[in-house]
This record gives structure tokens, C-alpha cells and sequence, in this order.
């Protein structure tokens, strides 16, 4: 088996002219010039030995699949993008280790590489379904996205390069009922159920369009376990590996400067540190309605900062355990600019009473674990969210499910003398909050009522991609071959159930002759699906297909008290069909 040392380098170039423009109100072009003297700062550096990889590469899995089989990769998995050595071995098996990027230069000062390029077609046959696919939108119809890029990379500086270009044909489909229109009830292209108090479109627009995204763009300064910088990718922080509850790739990556590890820092005696800190600026889409904020009389501010920290600790008394947290804060920029307390507001008190009452701040919070047990090829992993603030310790005994998210899950890796492997996976969601709300104020997941866009970046949800106040249950079994994969899937997301009980409680009568109210028509979509890969020289070809079930789509007859008999009129199906290239230089 294929052993990764816990190395170093990779990554970036993130349009400086973008981020230092658009962050620090630097006016002058990110010319050729700019460029050419990066590259001359590359000629004093020492020889590259790693690189990025994108979150959801089959890296990452690989990486993934050889800890649980014992491998010496000591990486938490819950402080992503990762770094990873450009291996000059090619594994005997796609599963054997981290397939190596092509260079094209290779030097001691400055090594010069391709990332992959990757081709995918992604088509939904009935309705919009996607997530964890960054600034795509995967609407009814065909659906396209090209990636790649190159990196070139020094001991002490790295610039990355590959964006992310898509296509939506965006076909038009059935419009759920509990969605925003005007006064002349012409439909607006806000959030489902929610409106406008989530920057979340249930449809981009109406027409076919083009999308062009920096992806995963950057520029590193590093040295040793250590990096600083600006970047436009996504973030994962936390152990989830279908969903993460705060930061994850459903989202494009937002402009931000971060600093942090780049591999785990060894503390003496005690064990390892992985940190991330980082400043961002979230966008709107351009289907977010600021004038339905201000009838609603609150901030009609636009531009955001999101400070965010995750630090995760693994103990050198318990092998392969690793803990963490995560905190990131939402705030609108003051009209005289940022100040150290915006870049600092993650390392306030926990405590609501410690720091004041302040509205203006939307801040999300999170503890989470992931453990390794490589004798029985298994890991453990969950993540405890909270949207808000408890007030004061007794608050927090009292209440700790107060606006709580969870995520449960297990990984498992069963030997076979067929094959070269199976694999088990069950993560369990649950963004629906208890039943405090019949007591006190509790706020939706995600949202927050002075930052109206909520935890959102142009467009899409920052976290979980099944949304507020919805629950999810997943299951997969992959049986893995020398050279591919073929697995099943299913799935069963309840979608929203937050606002079916929300409507029952303040909009719904309840039945004369039994005091009861709408329980049947919950929104729920199962998914079943089939997945497989196979790689063939320097190709690896993906496909996933996607079979789901809309129970009681749109909502329709949520509220009639009648038709108990007649369920099942506006359910939908969906099918998607993905299919995917990519291609190793």
C-alpha cells in the first residue's frame, strides 16, 4: 500500500486583481507585470513537493479510503482543501494512493503542473436537482461543467488556477406554491417557503445561461506547516462526507484571506494542530430583492463579511481520534469600513451574556469529532451546530438543542477475496429543530434577522445543501474493483419540515371534529441511485444515476383539510443522469 508522508505545499492564484480590488481597495490592474514579478519571486524559492486538491476529487477519496485501511495520513479530513504529495508513482490500483498531477517543469526552485481536466454532463429529466456542486445549477434539462488549470508551485509560494466554467439549459418546470411573487403576483426568484429571508433562488432565472467561476484560484504564501494568502475556493470544515453543517463546497468559494496549517503541527507531547482562520466577502445573487427587505423595515445593507475559524486537535494519547470546532460570524460592512473587531468577532464569547446582546452579528457555531479505528477498517464521525448564542451557561443546560443542527456517521470497510473491497456509508442530518419553538423565539438554520441574505454566498447555501429545516438519512454500499468502483445508493431527505410545521401551527384550523391538523402531507424525495467509475489509462469515466420520488411536491394541498383519501396527486419523479471524463495529462 501506497504511503503519504504529511507534507506540504500547492495552490494558488486567485485572480489577485479580483480579491485585492475587491478586499482591500486597490485600484491597479493585476497586469502581466504583476505576474511576471511572482513568478521572479518563484526563482528564490527551493523545490515543490505537493499541491491542492479540490474538495470532491477522487483524491480526496483516495486519501479517504487508505486511512481507513490503516495508511499513515494523519489529516483530519475536517480541514479541507487538503495538501498532499504530487506522487511519481503511478498506484497499481486507483485505490492504491493519490494519483500525481502532471508537471510539466520540474525543478529545485519552481515545478509548473496541470490539474486534470474534467467534463461532465449532468441532465434532470423533470425537475432542478443538485448540490455540493459550487457555482452550478443543475435545473431541469442538460446541464454542462468543464474544469481545469495549472499550479506552479516553490517552497514558499504557490498559485493555482483552475475555474470552474458550467452551462444550465434551465428548462422551465412546475413552480412549487409557496414561492415569492410581487403584488401583480409575478413570480420573484427567491427562496422557497422562505422568501426573501435566504439568499437561496429556487430557480436561477428563466432562461439557458452560462456561468464562469475562479474555482479553485489562489495565491499561498508558505512555510513550513504554515500558509497565508487569498483564495476564491470552497471550504470544507468538519468530519461529514455528504454534507458539512457550516462550511462546504454546495457553495462557490467566496473572495477571503485566510492563514492556517497546511499539514498538522506537531505540539510537543500532546499531539496535532489543524487551524484555518479566515476573512471573506460573501456576494448576493443577482435574484436576491433588496426591496422586499426594506418593506420589511431592516438593514438594507448589502455587502457582507463572514469571519470564520476551525481548529481541529488530535490528541497523542488516543490514537486517530481528532475533535474540533468551528465558529463563523456574518456581519454587514459599516459604512467606514472594517475594523479589528470584525476580523476578530470569532473569538468572542461563546456566551451571550459575556458580550451583550447584539443583533447585528449572525453567528453559527460548531463541535465536531471524527475517529479512526483501522484494526476494523471503520470511522465514526458527527457534528453538533448551533445558529445562535445560549445566553448564559444555564441557558446551555437547560436548552443545548436551542436552533441545534446534527450530522451522525459511519464508514466501514469490508475485505472481500472477489474484489478489493466494499464499503459501507451512513450519515444521518437533521436540520429541524425540537420542539422549543412551542416555548421561545427560535431562528431558522441558516438564516438570521438583521443578515438577510443568511448563510448564503451568491445564491446558494454555504452549508448543508438539503437547507433549513430539513433532515436527511443516506445510505451506500461501493464495492471497489482495480479499476473502478460500482455502488448503490438511497436516500431519504425531508425537505423544509421546519415550515410544514410552522404553517400547521399558525395558518391551519384545526379539524372541528377531532382538534387534528395536516400531518400527511409532509414534503419528503427519496432518492435511489446507482454509482461507478473506471479508470482506463490516463481517463477516469464517472456515472451516477438518480431515481427520486417527490412526495407531495410543491406543497400544494398543504392546509386542505379534505381529499385524506386522494394523497399522491402532486407527487413528481425526477430522474438525473450523470456522466463524467477526466482526463489525466
Amino acid at each position: 500500500m501506497l504511503k503519504i508522508k504529511n507534507r506540504i505545499p500547492s495552490l494558488a492564484i486567485t485572480s489577485i486583481l479580483d480579491l485585492i480590488q475587491y478586499n482591500f481597495g486597490i485600484y491597479r490592474k493585476f497586469d502581466l507585470i504583476v505576474l511576471i514579478s511572482l513568478l521572479v519571486i518563484f526563482s528564490s524559492s527551493q523545490s515543490l513537493f505537493s499541491q491542492i486538491i479540490p474538495i470532491s476529487d477522487i483524491r480526496e477519496d483516495q486519501i479517504r479510503l487508505l486511512q481507513l485501511q490503516g495508511d499513515s495520513v494523519s489529516y483530519s479530513m475536517s480541514n479541507r482543501s487538503l495538501w498532499t504529495l504530487p506522487n511519481k508513482i503511478k498506484p497499481e490500483a486507483l485505490w492504491g494512493g493519490p494519483l500525481p498531477y502532471t508537471i510539466l517543469n520540474n525543478s529545485n526552485l519552481l515545478d509548473i503542473g496541470l490539474y486534470d481536466l474534467e467534463f461532465q454532463n449532468i441532465y434532470n429529466n423533470n425537475l432542478p436537482f443538485g448540490e455540493n456542486n459550487e457555482s452550478s445549477w443543475y435545473g431541469r434539462g442538460s446541464n454542462l461543467e468543464i474544469k481545469g488549470g495549472f499550479f506552479a508551485t516553490s517552497d514558499y509560494v504557490t498559485i493555482t488556477f483552475r475555474p470552474l466554467l458550467s452551462y444550465s439549459q434551465n428548462s422551465d418546470f412546475k413552480y412549487p406554491r409557496f414561492i415569492p411573487t410581487d403584488d401583480l403576483g409575478i413570480v420573484l426568484y427567491g427562496a422557497e417557503e422562505v422568501g426573501f429571508s435566504l439568499d437561496s433562488p429556487f430557480r436561477y432565472g428563466p432562461d439557458p445561461f452560462w456561468n464562469f467561476d475562479l474555482g479553485y484560484t489562489s495565491v499561498r504564501f508558505h512555510y513550513k506547516n504554515f500558509e497565508t494568502g487569498f483564495s476564491k475556493e470552497p471550504r470544507w470544515w468538519g468530519p461529514g462526507k455528504k454534507y458539512s453543517l457550516i462550511m462546504s463546497n454546495n457553495a462557490p468559494g467566496m473572495k477571503h484571506v485566510f492563514f492556517g496549517s497546511r499539514s498538522p503541527v506537531k505540539l510537543p507531547y500532546i499531539g496535532n494542530l489543524e487551524f484555518t482562520w479566515m476573512g471573506g466577502w460573501p456576494e448576493d445573487s443577482k435574484y436576491y430583492v433588496h426591496s422586499f427587505v426594506r418593506s420589511l423595515d431592516v438593514s438594507t445593507e448589502t455587502q457582507r463579511f463572514m469571519n470564520g475559524l476551525n481548529v481541529i486537535y488530535s490528541p497523542s494519547f488516543i490514537s486517530n481520534l481528532h475533535v474540533g470546532v468551528s465558529r463563523v460570524f456574518h456581519q454587514y460592512v459599516p459604512e467606514g469600513g472594517l475594523s479589528s473587531s470584525h476580523y476578530l468577532a470569532v473569538f468572542q464569547d461563546i456566551l451571550k451574556v459575556k458580550i451583550g446582546n447584539n443583533p447585528g452579528d449572525n453567528q453559527i457555531f460548531s463541535a465536531h469529532f471524527r475517529w479512526l479505528f483501522p484494526e476494523s477498517r471503520t470511522e465514526l464521525y458527527a457534528e453538533f451546530t448551533r445558529e445562535d448564542h445560549s445566553y448564559n451557561a444555564r441557558d446551555f443546560i437547560l436548552e443545548p438543542n436551542h436552533a441545534r443542527a446534527y450530522t451522525i456517521g459511519l464508514q466501514k470497510i469490508l475485505p472481500s477475496k472477489l474484489i478489493e473491497f466494499f464499503k459501507l456509508s451512513i450519515e444521518i442530518n437533521s436540520l429541524i429543530p425540537g420542539q422549543i419553538a412551542e416555548l421561545r423565539p427560535q431562528p431558522y438554520f441558516y438564516t438570521h434577522a438583521r443578515i438577510r441574505q443568511g448563510h448564503t454566498n451568491e445564491g446558494k447555501i454555504l452549508g448543508a445543501g438539503i437547507g433549513p429545516g430539513s433532515e436527511s438519512q443516506f445510505f451506500a454500499a461501493d464495492a471497489y474493483l482495480k479499476k473502478g468502483k460500482v455502488g448503490l445508493f438511497a436516500q431519504r431527505v425531508v425537505d423544509n419540515d421546519l415550515f410544514h410545521f410552522r404553517y400547521n401551527r399558525e395558518e391551519i384550523d384545526p379539524f372541528p371534529w377531532a382538534g387534528e391538523k395536516d400531518w400527511w402531507r409532509h414534503r419528503v424525495d427519496l432518492h435511489l441511485g446507482l454509482q461507478g467509475a473506471y479508470s482506463f489509462n490516463s481517463f477516469i469515466f464517472s456515472s451516477t444515476f438518480t431515481w427520486t420520488k417527490a412526495f407531495n411536491y410543491g406543497r400544494f394541498d398543504i392546509g386542505d383539510m379534505y381529499g385524506f383519501y386522494e394523497q399522491g396527486g402532486n407527487d413528481e419523479t425526477n430522474i438525473q443522469f450523470e456522466f463524467g471524463i477526466q482526463y489525466r495529462f
